[in-house]
């Protein structure tokens, strides 16, 4: 009959360690998943937050160019998902009309525009426009 040496080392991992360090490595994925995931979810932030303040700044810079500037409210949606609102009234100091001088009108000017999941963008602008000329 042949002895085994209790000396000697056993060769091999124990099904206890491979599972201890399973559990390691799924602790490490799910930690990098969720690092990769909030990253994205920034990204895509910023990119909408861009798009509605870019938006916004070129709608602003044609009224009275392109877009007529008259008393108000328009609004619009986007194919992604949100909208935006415009609303143009006669400007008001205290409560009362703001006086037309030389033949010139003021105009307060207030755009929103909502691009999910970015918070609000508001624009308010002072405008000043010609009186249209009276017909004979």
């Amino acid at each position: 009959m042949t002895r085994i040496s209790s000396d000697r080392a056993e060769a091999g991992f124990t099904l206890i360690e491979i599972l201890v360090s399973l559990v390691i490595l799924g602790i490490i994925l799910a930690t990098f998943a969720e690092v990769l995931s909030a990253s994205l979810l920034s990204s895509r932030r910023i990119d909408s937050g861009t798009e509605a303040l870019l938006f916004a700044r070129s709608t602003m810079d044609r009224i009275g160019r392109d877009l007529p500037l008259k008393a108000g409210l328009s609004r619009g949606v986007f194919p992604d998902g949100g909208g935006w609102s415009l609303s143009v009234s006669p400007a008001t100091v205290t409560g009362r009309p703001a006086a037309s001088l030389a033949g010139l009108s003021t105009y307060l000017v207030v755009l929103t525009v909502n691009k999910p999941p970015f918070s609000p963008v508001t624009l308010t602008s002072l405008r000043i426009a010609a009186l249209p000329a009276a017909t004979p």
